[in-house]
């Protein structure tokens, strides 16, 4: 199954981008277990977008054969342990800009919202995609663009 696994990554190719109009999302189609994943997102238009969540920047997904799961917990605020100011809803994100996350494959659960600690663990191998929300106009239609990668 790892075999089938890796070829099937060497076939899909190195390197994947997703794309909606300007913005592009770059990240390595098939990665290693445990260890970083690099996804980049830039503006490559002439027009600044709005950028939704920016307090929860990363929404990565995995498959679980019937439907996509969120598995990354980051954002602001977590599992309620302080009280936080309301973050705001978006933020400009300007023409060539661009923005490098990396994530550590951890998937995060609250156990106990009222000393606000979480139990963290690897997400595991699988079929992943990371989704980004966008807006070209303040009041708008929401843009999302999405890539798909694979952990083995």
């Amino acid at each position: 199954m790892k075999s089938i696994l890796s070829l099937i990554c060497i076939l899909l190719g190195i390197v994947g981008m997703a794309q909606h109009d300007s913005l592009y999302v770059s990240i390595k189609k098939c990665n290693h277990a445990k260890k970083k994943v690099s996804i980049t997102l830039v503006n490559g238009g002439s027009n600044e977008v709005q950028r939704m969540n920016p307090m929860q920047p990363l929404q990565i997904f995995k498959w679980n054969g019937k439907e996509w799961v969120q598995v990354a917990m980051i954002g602001y605020c977590a599992c309620g342990i302080y009280s936080c100011p309301p973050p705001p809803e978006q933020v400009p994100f300007a023409s060539h800009d661009t923005l490098v996350f990396e994530w550590d494959q951890l998937s995060g659960i609250c156990t106990d919202r009222e000393k606000g600690t979480k139990e963290y663990h690897y997400s595991g191998r699988g079929k992943y995609k990371v989704a980004f929300e966008f807006k070209k106009e303040r009041y708008g239609e929401s843009i999302f663009v999405e890539q798909f990668f694979n952990i083995r």
